[in-house]
């Protein structure tokens, strides 16, 4: 009974995360965790416990990435199970190692072994976005993308220390009810709890009170949705088609877009935009003619920042095609490009391909890797970060670590892999965590999943639908007149307050040589 209940606790907890934002549902998923945790008589009990809570949560709430498969005539229907379950069933180790070591040294009701569930659990989490290239999606602070007063604090702590901070909040009624320790302490427990919410409530209130949305009105950004569906995209049939349809939907006058006066207007497409790669197509003297005739519509001086499957050649003469985001005038000069150095491990590369032997869904077996971020310098536009699709997920990795802090980031992505589903929304949710942290505002533009601008205290000033053409210009928002702790100093601010919450476990420790 104990372990379906493990099961469900996850499925429940999971409801919290984007598009069902139903933050209470996380409390009663950790609560009941503990609880079951804190019942454990056996290092296995912890340990299987651990696993199931880890298997519900992570198949309830990133079912989605098995769409992927899916696309293009199902060629990979066969590894559908994989995605769907084989992924959770990874993931799920994490908690799975934290249930075994909790059961096995903090197995009691004690303050001290609720403080070491979250510890635990958090650090979990923490490794989670880091080992083997690290997934850290749908971490449990992500619960609060849509509350904008409590994402605040993810602007000093980042979106770890957030997690930290929401497994003890959310985790606090179940030690209430089943935890041992006085009612007096029970009181004075439940005070401080709330003392603590009402702190970052406050904090994050105050913030955006005092920080409405400011723009820089000599830069106007144009978010560009052509809607391509995936199972299209890199049909050779379709390609002067797609071409077209991308076209139109760059048209000054695209369904009534308003056109913002501005100097500057930066025209932004989504992931591999461009069929073909960047120089093959331009090379086509009908796709340069119609590509510049659609930037010069615009009155002012005017770029295309856009997705590009492009390639170059190596020493052995053998292309290697990269996932790039590249910056063109309008009379198509090149004056920037950026390759994505995150791969998708199955998607855009095979780990270990030597002994695994099959392609990535993809289809471009030898997709290569850029050299990571950087910071965009061009003419008069404010200094920015490049990104493509999933980058954006990695916390403190978005932004270049040099002296000159990017304005913004302008992130390339493509969501149509994974249909109507949460993937789209969880990913938005992502770059509302970044620009918080970081403190700039994040461009996004979207094939035809979300393209969006949200500014730097991660408010979405404009977002598109899914799946429809679109398109839509503001004002390039300005960044926080300071760099935020998180940027600076990273998950060391973290790894601190992961040290606060530990101070009563190593008193304890000290005195008793036990955790109780």
């Amino acid at each position: 009974m104990k372990y379906a209940l493990a099961l469900l606790t996850g499925v429940v907890a999971a409801f919290s995360m984007q598009p069902y934002n139903l933050f209470p549902l996380l409390f009663i998923g950790l609560s009941g965790f503990w609880w079951l945790l804190s019942t454990a008589t056996r290092k296995r009990d912890g340990y299987a416990l651990g696993f199931l809570f880890g298997l519900g949560y992570f198949t309830a709430g990133m079912w989605w990435i098995g769409n992927a498969l899916l696309v293009g005539g199902s060629p990979f229907l066969w590894a559908l199970p994989f995605a769907i379950i084989g992924i959770p069933t990874i993931l799920a180790l994490y908690p799975m190692l934290a249930g075994g070591i909790i059961a096995t040294y903090a197995r009691e009701k004690s303050f001290t072994s609720f403080l070491s569930f979250v510890i635990l659990i958090g650090i979990g989490e923490w490794i989670r976005g880091h080992a083997f290239t690290g997934l850290p999606w749908n971490l449990f602070g992500m619960a609060w993308a849509h509350y904008p007063p409590i994402l605040q604090i993810a602007n000093v702590f980042g979106i770890y220390g957030l997690s930290l901070l929401t497994i003890f909040i959310g985790s606090v009624g179940g030690f209430l009810w089943r935890g041992d320790m006085s009612r007096t302490h029970k009181i004075y427990f439940t005070a401080f709890t709330l003392i603590l919410c009402g702190a970052i409530f406050a904090y994050g209130t105050v913030r955006l009170n005092q920080n409405p949305t400011d723009y820089n009105k000599n830069i106007a950004v144009r978010l560009i949705s052509p809607n391509i569906p995936q199972n299209e995209k890199w049909n050779p049939v379709l390609y002067s088609e797609n071409f077209v349809k991308t076209l139109d939907a760059m048209n000054v006058n695209f369904m009534g877009t308003q056109n913002l006066p501005a100097p500057i207007r930066i025209l932004l497409l989504p992931e591999t935009a461009l069929n073909g790669d960047f120089f093959t197509t331009f090379d086509d003297k009908y796709a340069r003619d119609h590509l510049k005739r659609t930037l010069k519509q615009y009155p002012s001086n005017t770029y295309l920042f856009t997705g590009a499957l492009s390639k170059e050649y190596f020493d052995d003469s053998k292309a290697t095609y990269f996932n790039s985001l590249l910056a063109v005038d309008s009379n198509l000069e090149l004056k920037e490009s950026f390759n994505k150095s995150h791969l998708v491990p199955f998607g855009e590369y095979i780990p270990f391909q030597n002994y695994i032997p099959l392609a990535p869904i993809t289809n471009f077996e030898n997709l290569g890797r850029g050299d990571g971020v950087t910071t965009w310098e061009i003419d008069k536009i404010p200094p920015v970060s490049p990104l493509v699709c999933y980058e954006i997920i990695f916390p403190r990795a978005v932004t270049a670590n040099t002296p000159l802090r990017p304005h913004w980031i302008a992130n390339a992505t493509n969501d149509a892999w994974y249909g109507i589903s949460p993937g789209p929304y969880q990913h938005l949710a992502q770059a509302q965590t970044r620009a918080v942290e970081e403190g700039v505002p994040v461009a996004r533009a979207a094939n035809t999943g979300i393209s969006a601008m949200i500014d730097p205290y991660g408010r979405i000033i404009t977002a598109s639908p899914l799946f429809k053409t679109d398109a839509r210009e503001t004002y390039l928002p300005l960044p926080t007149p300071h760099r935020t702790l998180y940027s600076l100093y990273g998950d060391l601010l973290f790894w601190l307050l992961c040290l606060g919450v530990s101070l009563p476990i190593l008193i304890n420790l000290m005195r008793n040589k036990k955790i109780h």
